[in-house]
């Protein structure tokens, strides 16, 4: 069995194979749960991306739940992927059309049609 260590690199005699394995635990339970929290904020938002519809036009469908904002983030995170993609191009966004909606367990949606000028 190996010498127990501090960080340092100096002996501890203090410290267990029982120490190193609780804060293994700790560790792994830290992991799981800053993963679990990140997760679940994701899954309160997405949008399609932005997808062509015509002739220089646009749309792009984002949702959002209460937690992020409801139907006025949804349209938030729309208008911004939309200034985004036209931003690329060197242009600005002209709003053609937004379509929201909002129910109870998948927040506010929206579906949002631009064009770029």
């Amino acid at each position: 069995m190996p010498i127990p260590e501090d960080p340092s690199g100096n002996f501890n005699p203090r410290q267990s194979a029982r120490g190193n394995n609780d804060k293994t635990a700790k560790y792994m339970l830290r992991k799981a749960l800053i993963f679990s929290s990140i997760s679940f904020i994701s899954a309160c938002a997405n949008n399609s991306g932005v997808f062509r519809v015509g002739e220089n036009q646009y749309q792009v469908s984002t949702r959002a739940t209460w937690e992020l904002g409801g139907r006025a983030g949804a349209k938030r995170m729309a208008l911004e992927e939309a200034t985004k993609h036209c931003a690329e191009s060197g242009k600005s966004v002209r709003l053609l059309k937004s379509v929201e909606n909002y129910g109870h367990f998948e927040g506010g949606t929206v579906d949002l049609t631009f064009s770029c000028e």
